[in-house]
């Protein structure tokens, strides 16, 4: 009764359910896959990164030449794609003439109108990026209060965030810790706030609101994540809307934040405004760290108006009505066109393969495995004879 009751209030929600399970049996199925096989060290990766990119890249130039024009953001389909690919690879771009090595470089420039490109739609996205750092005394101390509060909440096993793993969950050590506090999704409520969370963790709420409006009062948010000691892959964030502001506390040295187009930004115990639909990742890290990302979710009208009413009690500055967000394409493409830009220090860090093909599942290259593998089983076991197979039911 309570699933029929989301499903009537969350639409499409039962086709997002089973995507999401489909999805999962496909990963399972490649882990599999790849445990029968012979695991692939960091080289073979990277050529089979360097296959699945150029496959992308000609793809791109097999549009252009047809049509004489660059792909539309809002196409559909493999133009769709090929757009997506093309705006995360110009940010790569932006950030560094040599990001790309040059056997992929050596692709790109089949694209003859890509340097067009540059001063024109791709630019649109570019935002002005830059630090907020605690300079009065009392950020200073609204950071320290709130780092307390980290140091004696529970974090516990988020296991519907196995997404932003390297290796989608298979190491039980490296799973993630947090806490997602404000608006979220709820299989039994739809958009809801969990109350019994936010009153279990209601002074760690209450100093990170402090917190975010005396560094930025005028930022909006209706969520707030926090990881402790998690390093994520590459990833794109799905539900934000406009920026994040992301900052990290705790006694720890390195884990900078990873910005495709950007490279690496220290973020220890600095404010950092940031577009969390391009792929970041977290860098290496020693020691205690707690993450925070304050964000908008896109469907932050659909949250009814009692829980917004109640964050904003706790301190949530709500989002203005009115606001969308912007296409982005799907997700695959931008991880592989970002992937393919990491510099060697944080290759093992792209995630699995399957997450940048088509559909972002890995379905052709889950497909070309299977049949290899099963081809390989066929020819070393011995085809049996139906007439032997008949001859032997009648024996039974």
């Amino acid at each position: 009764v309570a699933q029929m009751r989301l499903l009537q209030r969350v639409p499409k929600l039962g086709d997002k359910l089973r995507a999401w399970a489909a999805l999962k049996a496909r990963r399972i199925a490649a882990a599999a896959v790849m445990a029968r096989g012979k695991p692939l060290d960091a080289k073979g990766r990277r050529q089979q990164l360097e296959h699945v990119f150029g496959e992308e890249a000609k793809h791109l130039a097999a549009f252009a030449r047809r049509t004489g024009r660059l792909p539309s953001e809002s196409g559909t389909g493999q133009a769709g794609r090929s757009a997506a690919f093309l705006t995360t690879v110009l940010q790569g771009l932006r950030g560094s003439s040599t990001a790309y090595p040059p056997a992929l470089q050596s692709l790109l420039l089949e694209v003859l109108v890509l340097k067009k490109c540059l001063s024109s739609a791709a630019s649109k996205r570019c935002r002005q990026q830059g630090y907020c750092c605690p300079n009065t005394k009392r950020q200073r101390q609204e950071c320290d209060k709130a780092l307390v509060a980290l140091q004696v909440a529970r974090f516990p096993v988020q296991s519907t965030r196995l997404n932003v793993t390297v290796d989608d969950g298979a190491n039980a050590d490296a799973l993630p810790s947090g806490l997602s506090l404000g608006m979220n999704l709820s299989l039994r409520h739809g958009w809801t706030v969990s109350r019994t969370a936010m009153e279990r963790h209601g002074e760690l709420v209450r100093a990170l609101c402090r917190l975010i409006r005396e560094v930025n009062p005028n930022f909006q948010f209706t969520s707030i994540q926090v990881n402790k000691n998690f390093s994520t892959a590459l990833h794109c964030d799905a539900n934000n809307l406009g920026p994040s502001v992301i900052t990290c506390l705790g006694a720890f040295t390195g884990g900078a934040l990873y910005v495709h187009g950007r490279g690496e930004v220290d973020v220890k115990e600095r404010f950092y405004e940031f577009n969390g639909n391009v792929p970041h990742l977290t860098c290496p890290f020693k020691g205690e760290r707690f993450c925070v990302i304050y964000f908008s979710n896109q469907s932050y009208a659909k949250l009814p108006a009692k829980d917004a009413t109640y964050l904003k009690k706790l301190g949530f500055n709500w989002p203005s009505p009115g606001r969308s967000k912007e296409d982005y394409g799907p997700r695959a493409p931008r991880l592989l066109a970002a992937a393919a830009a990491l510099p060697p220090a944080l290759a093992d860090r792209a995630g699995p393969i399957s997450r940048m093909c088509k559909g972002g599942t890995g379905t052709k290259w889950l497909s070309e495995a299977a049949r290899n593998a099963k081809a390989a089983g066929n020819a070393k076991a011995p085809r049996k004879n139906r007439h032997t197979l008949a001859t032997t039911k009648r024996r039974r």
